[in-house]
């Protein structure tokens, strides 16, 4: 009888020692996955990220194509008003305020 008593206080042994390795392997797998959950996400962000940038590039050189045209013009019609002396001012101004006075009506 005492080695039968013998036998199960073995067995009961072993598997405690058995639940306490399971117990360990199960938090060594849960920090793993979770180790490898936060670097899967930190490379899904920073593949978002890279992403990101890339259209916003993309779209702020579609937008300075599209501007080049309109700033060209502009800077033109800057340089040609530049360009005017006085006297060719001075005949602006009054054709200017010919319109502004002939709108209001007042003469």
């Amino acid at each position: 009888m005492s080695g039968t008593i013998e036998k199960i206080k073995d067995i009961e042994l072993k598997s405690k020692e058995r639940l306490d390795n399971a117990k360990v392997e199960a938090s060594t797998i849960l920090l793993n996955a979770k180790k490898e959950g936060q670097l899967k996400y930190e490379d899904i962000v920073n593949k978002a990220q890279a992403e990101g940038k890339v259209l916003i590039d993309e779209a702020t050189k579609r937008g300075n194509d599209r501007a080049k045209p309109i700033l060209d013009k502009a800077k033109h019609e800057s340089d040609k008003i530049l360009a005017l002396n006085e006297k060719d001012l001075s005949k602006f101004v009054d054709l200017i305020v010919k319109k502004v006075v002939m709108v209001n009506g007042n003469s």
